[in-house]
């Protein structure tokens, strides 16, 4: 292991790359992550249990704010039945493949869940949800060939990010027409569009959301719901810019996805 963990520097990745130092060819379109490249992410399983025994499961995304701190989509976690049943989250830092428990990541389970106070099932409005590891995690970690590395995203400025270096990452649904998770983490290059842009294919998006379109067809899809939307800044570090929130359902190419604004967030993101 390469970082001393109490050293967080937020923003930086571990990836090995090749000797072009590309980010690769331009999470429908994408392509597997390098190990390391967005320690970040974190791998989001919950389960809403009634009485203990009927259990409803379901799978995320989740980017790592801090130690004790991630943030995913309220849609995630939200409990269809509140006062009858539980929710756990399991979440997975480190994770590079979605089923291998070799690969470096190290899973924590929580019930320490808080949903946006005034998150909006019927308009996916507020659609922001902390989860609480209140013994802490193995964050920041690099190691020598990336598997396992883990960091925390810096948080977001009150920016545009039109034009920006955006990327999204996910295990969802990952060819065109076939209902499958990737088996491997996958990253995808975005571009950020005007609101007032995204507003010809989903009226209701308010400033509070961000939109983001492949260059190339690439897309956000079921599954990478909760996942991170970052963006390189002028110190090449990545700031979490928002969480997959939803799209256009089959995930049909060129049309954009909405994701929550972090930046309009903050205090909810950093509330004690």
């Amino acid at each position: 292991i390469i970082s001393n963990a109490e050293e967080i520097t937020c923003g930086l990745n571990n990836a090995q790359r090749d000797s072009q130092g590309t980010i690769g060819k331009f999470v429908i379109g994408g392509r597997e992550v390098i190990p390391g490249e967005v320690p970040g992410y974190a791998l989001l399983k919950v389960k809403h249990c009634l009485f203990g025994v009927l259990c409803q499961e379901g799978f995320c995304g989740a980017s790592i704010l801090s130690k004790t701190r991630l943030v995913t989509a309220a849609h995630c976690v939200h409990s269809p039945l509140p006062s009858f049943m539980k929710t756990t989250a399991t979440v997975c830092v480190g994770a590079h493949e979605k089923e291998n428990e070799s690969d470096g990541k190290k899973c924590y389970k929580t019930d320490n869940i808080r949903v946006h106070p005034r998150y909006n099932t019927n308009s996916i409005t507020n659609d922001i949800a902390l989860i609480e590891i209140p013994r802490g995690m193995d964050v920041a970690k690099f190691t020598n060939n990336g598997y396992g590395s883990t960091n925390t995203f810096c948080q977001p400025k009150d920016l545009s990010y039109v034009g920006a270096d955006c990327f999204v990452a996910g295990f969802g649904i990952w060819k065109r027409g076939k209902q499958e998770l990737a088996p491997k983490l996958q990253i995808s290059k975005m571009v950020i569009i005007p609101n007032e842009e995204c507003k010809k294919n989903y009226t209701s998006v308010t400033d509070n959301q961000i939109c983001a379109r492949g260059p190339e067809g690439q897309t956000a899809c079921n599954g990478d719901s909760g996942g991170p939307l970052f963006c390189l800044n002028d110190q090449q570090k990545y700031e979490l810019v928002g969480e997959v929130s939803y799209g256009t359902q089959n995930c049909p190419e060129g049309y954009p996805v909405v994701y929550t604004r972090n930046s309009k967030y903050l205090d909810f993101i950093n509330s004690k």
